[in-house]
């Protein structure tokens, strides 16, 4: 072959490219100088070989990444890819672009800089229609207005709203706080959200950031300048919002169901008031409890978690039901759950200084009471891990004290109380201190509470255990009696020389069945019965022993 000859077809051809790709090659060959001279023809290279273009680039080369190399995968990059055209050959290295989603953000290239302008004109409240289609507003009430049954009000970026009021809950429509957070610092004594304006029951949702109460006026009370008020026969679900007030009670429930709030008070968490369902709420309060009602009210309260720093966690008054509660308390002679009138059911509570739970003139069944409290205490109601005080009936409870305290305490009679009914219930007093004196169960009689009525009280199925007094029972006036049965009851001791029931006054009448005794290594109190009962074995006419 001649390549020379084909060269120089080209070349007049004019077939000349301006782009060489990695798959064209160009020929090499040795030159070699004519033996004879002058011959015109040329003479044709010897061992010619060809070359890719693509062998010409270094191989070496380096491929763009993403810096720093260890940040998180979701953070966003600029390098994609590099590509390869499988037709041309032509190669590419590929960056993303960038796309704004909002409409107060604009992206435009501005000679050597690429410029970012948010521009606040569009709002940072948003409506979306539907189709999908979003509409910013500056502000909520514009927002709000532009708003219909069903619709979800969204926020876009945190926000603070010093003047004015705060936002107004209307039946049917959400409004998403979307991960950021709402502040209302007006300096007055209006409420950062409320139903007020609807006058009418609100069906709504509030999910998804948090909302800060702060610079109110008007302390001490739960009727305003709280972070939610609901007084409307209102049916809010709140889904990971957290509401906190720095100056006052973070919610306050008048009438309607409020459920999954997460909240805070300088002052208190949640007040209820009227006719009201509560559920799946966990509120903290400072100076009052987490959760309290007013006397005289309606309402149910499940499934929620009440704390207080010097008040009682959970305080609750004229209900029907409170279920599945927890509570606690922090402050001296303070309860993890203070319930009056009412009817409860799985409840637990824990005190440091004070009472696990305290139970006044009600019902309940299943609780778990325990206290940290190294005394008795000097409150109105011994520390204890329950204390019971005029109840109806209690069923499947257990009170524990941990140190010096009481593990049930079980105190006097009530109005229109016939009986006092206890039932598979126990009271334990641990042997953390072990000549503390703390009482497994406490019974109190003299009760000058409510000592105008005669009762009885009985247990059944209970058990008492303590370092050295197992159950004492306690009555001082001579002129009020009541009867204290014990039925198929256990008392153990630790101390060998302990007292399974110790009687205080003189005029109770105890009588006891089908009950244990077990002190120490005396493993069938037999041989110590008279020490473990402080009194002497005597039947009446009908076989029954008192003491």
């Amino acid at each position: 072959m001649n390549i020379l000859t084909d060269i120089l077809s080209l070349w007049k051809r004019k077939k000349f490219v301006t782009q060489a790709f990695p798959e064209d090659v160009l020929i090499l060959g040795v030159n070699t100088e004519p033996d004879i001279e002058g011959i015109a023809s040329p003479i044709p290279y010897k061992d010619v070989k060809l070359i890719k273009i693509s062998d010409f680039i270094d191989q070496n080369e380096c491929l763009p990444v993403n810096v720093p190399i260890q940040a998180p995968t979701i953070n966003a990059g600029v390098f994609r890819d590099k590509t390869t055209d499988p037709l041309t050959g032509e190669c590419y290295i590929n960056f993303r672009r960038f796309k704004s989603i909002s409409l107060n953000l604009s992206i435009t290239e501005n000679g050597d800089f690429i410029d970012f302008d948010v521009t606040t004109d569009f709002g940072i409240w948003s409506t979306v229609d539907s189709l999908g289609q979003k509409t910013f507003y500056p502000l909520y009430g514009d927002a709000l207005a532009a708003s219909a049954a069903g619709d979800t009000i969204t926020l876009h970026a945190d926000v603070e709203i010093s003047t004015g009021s705060g936002l107004d809950l209307v039946d049917g429509i959400n409004i998403n706080l979307n991960g950021f957070t709402y502040t209302y610092s007006n300096p007055d004594a209006t409420d950062a959200m409320t139903d007020f304006l609807s006058e009418s029951p609100v069906s709504m949702r509030i999910y998804d950031g948090v909302v800060i109460r702060k610079n109110s006026t008007v302390t001490g009370t739960p009727s305003s300048t709280v972070g939610l008020s609901l007084s409307s026969n209102d049916e809010v679900e709140c889904v990971g919002l957290k509401i906190i007030n720095l100056n006052g009670w973070a919610c306050v429930l008048r009438i309607g169901k409020l459920s999954g709030l997460e909240c805070s008070g300088s002052e208190g968490g949640i007040f209820l008031i009227g006719d009201y369902e509560l559920r799946n709420c966990h509120a903290i309060g400072t100076a009052f409890p987490g959760i309290q009602s007013n006397r005289y009210s309606n309402g149910a309260v499940f499934d929620c978690i009440g704390k207080s720093n010097t008040s009682d966690g959970i305080d609750l008054s004229d209900l029907y039901l409170v279920s599945n509660c927890i509570g606690y308390a922090y402050a001296a002679d303070k309860a993890g759950l203070l319930l009056t009138l009412c009817s409860s059911e799985n409840i637990s509570g824990w005190s440091t200084l004070g009472s696990g739970i305290v139970i006044v003139n009600g019902e309940i069944t299943g609780a778990n009471g325990r206290t940290n409290a190294e005394n008795p205490g000097s409150g109105t109601y011994p520390n204890s891990g329950i204390v019971l005080h005029a109840v109806r009936s209690a069923q499947n409870i257990a009170g524990y004290s941990f140190a010096k305290a009481r593990g049930l305490s079980i105190i006097g009679r009530g109005e229109n109380i016939s009986t006092m009914f206890i039932s598979n219930s126990s009271g334990h007093s641990s042997d953390l201190f072990p000549t503390s004196g703390g009482i497994g169960i406490h019974i109190k009689l003299d009760d000058s509470l409510d000592s105008l009525f005669n009762n009885d009280l009985i247990l059944q199925n209970c058990s008492a255990y303590s370092e050295s007094n197992a159950c004492v029972v306690e009555q001082n006036p001579t002129s009020f009696l009541s009867d204290t049965s014990f039925l198929n009851c256990a008392f153990t001791t630790k101390d060998d020389a302990g007292v399974g029931i110790n009687s205080i006054g003189t005029n109770n009448l105890i009588s006891y069945s089908n009950c244990s005794f077990k002190t120490g290594n005396n493993t069938s109190g037999t041989s110590t019965l008279a020490v473990i009962q402080k009194i002497a074995n005597t039947s009446d006419n009908k076989g029954n022993i008192h003491i």
